[in-house]
């Protein structure tokens, strides 16, 4: 499984997230908290302190879409202490044997071979958000993969855990052609684009699975050509999405996609992820950087420079209007 390389440099969010204080886990763990547990590790600064803090740790909600009978988000939690087990599950000297142990029994509440598809108590009438699904769902594939693994030789024998067998991986391999096939439901959503891709990036980065690391890669491939055809310089206002609060927003930077894209520039140009830390959405920025997903030369390139005029229709679907750019050299 994959380790983070002795030899990476952090880089300017991950140092940046390193210094933080540990905050309150029962009112922070949603999104803060791991973050800042992540990027201590990946620093090598505090080992001790974080060990003891994740020993003391327990799950503050239930996965799922949070609303008035169900208190959820816990997959914002997933999702990241899920990539915490991969970068240092197997460095005893950053994550120690028993708080790996916490992680897997206590933390890590999503297990077996049955997704949670629709919303939490609506009786399986009301479907779950694709951000929740993806974050919800592959982290428990990739647990189930841990323990098939790692585990006790009960949990490596028991089917459950095998997801070539037990449904799950056939279930997320069809949820990505979906989304592959059909789009990405939750475009231009601020702030929950930000963590479909953060879902995305732990599915190319740590499954066993060839097939659903390539269709992981292929979406983010994807997502980020159509934020370089949409944006100049990192400047970029996309048609509104999802928060209502966000509607009026003519800001042309908060936008959690230019976070990733700024990191990932930044390394495309031969850096190792220092600079300024992006101005909004510096936790997007810290995945960019610990999590081995780069772009591709050519969607790098164009998200730097526009070399010719073009003009661009994304579509989204039979019954939406399609997003419509056109630009050129100096101007988009």
């Amino acid at each position: 499984m994959k380790s983070l390389p002795p030899d990476v440099v952090p880089g300017t969010c991950t140092l940046s997230w390193s210094e933080r204080e540990f905050p309150d886990w029962q009112t922070q763990g949603k999104v803060t908290a791991p973050r800042v547990l992540l990027a201590k590790l990946a620093a090598s600064r505090d080992i001790a302190a974080v060990n003891q803090y994740l020993l003391e740790a327990v799950p503050w909600s239930g996965a799922g879409s949070n609303w008035l009978l169900f208190e959820g988000d816990y997959d914002f939690s997933l999702v990241t202490l899920t990539t915490l087990l991969y970068l240092f599950g197997n460095d005893p000297m950053r994550l120690y044997p028993e708080t790996l142990q916490h992680l897997l029994d206590v933390l890590l509440t999503e297990e077996g071979d049955t997704p949670l598809v629709t919303a939490p108590f609506t009786f399986g009438l009301i479907l779950d958000t694709e951000n929740h699904h993806l974050m919800t769902e592959g982290s428990r594939y990739l647990k189930n993969q841990w323990l098939r693994a790692y585990g006790s030789p009960e949990e490596r024998a028991n089917p459950a855990y095998n997801n070539a067998t037990n449904g799950l991986g056939d279930w997320l391999s069809e949820y990505l052609d979906i989304l592959i096939h059909e789009g990405i439901y939750e475009f231009n959503s601020d702030p929950y684009c930000g963590y479909t891709l953060q879902a995305l990036l732990n599915l190319e980065a740590f499954p066993e699975s060839t097939v659903i690391r390539r269709k992981a890669r292929y979406l983010l491939d994807i997502m980020n050509l159509e934020y370089a055809v949409g944006s100049l310089d990192l400047r970029r206002n996309p048609p509104f999405r999802r928060r209502y609060e966000k509607s009026d927003s003519t800001a042309l930077n908060d936008d959690p996609h230019t976070a990733y894209m700024d990191v990932w520039l930044r390394l495309h140009r031969g850096g190792n992820g220092t600079g300024e830390e992006p101005p909004h959405y510096s936790g997007h920025g810290l995945l960019a950087e610990l999590l081995p997903y780069r772009l591709p030369k050519d969607v790098a390139s164009c998200t730097l420079e526009k070399q010719a005029h073009y003009f661009a229709r994304l579509g989204r679907g039979p019954s939406a209007c399609p997003e419509l750019y056109s630009g050129g050299p100096g101007y988009l």
